[in-house]
């Protein structure tokens, strides 16, 4: 149908600005917790992906330095969601994702 290729992209960026609208509101505590929430997903949909990409600017836009969990691969920005994080603070005095990495088995 004519117009309609459009569609998920304009859901998904729909779905992104909702969930950035809520997670705003959030605190930094209560966005850790929703980030552990997601270490045990192992499913992956555009949605989860948006949600996500919300998350994880939310905790920029906080302040929070992320880099332990995130980073750019072949130009692309990366997160790593196999580890819980914890909140804790940089060499800088500034609130900073930590990994709680479990040792191999």
């Amino acid at each position: 149908m004519k117009g309609q290729t459009d569609l998920p992209g304009k859901f998904l960026h729909q779905f992104y600005s909702e969930s950035k609208a809520r997670f705003a509101e959030d605190s930094v505590d209560q966005l850790v917790n929703t980030f552990n929430r997601e270490t045990t997903c192992k499913g992956w949909t555009g949605t989860r992906g948006a949600f996500l990409r919300a998350l994880m600017d939310t905790f920029e836009e906080k302040g929070v330095n992320i880099s332990s969990v995130s980073d750019y691969l072949n130009g692309y920005k990366s997160t790593s969601f196999k580890y819980p994080v914890f909140l804790t603070k940089g060499k800088d005095d500034k609130p900073m994702l930590k990994q709680i990495i479990e040792p191999e088995k």
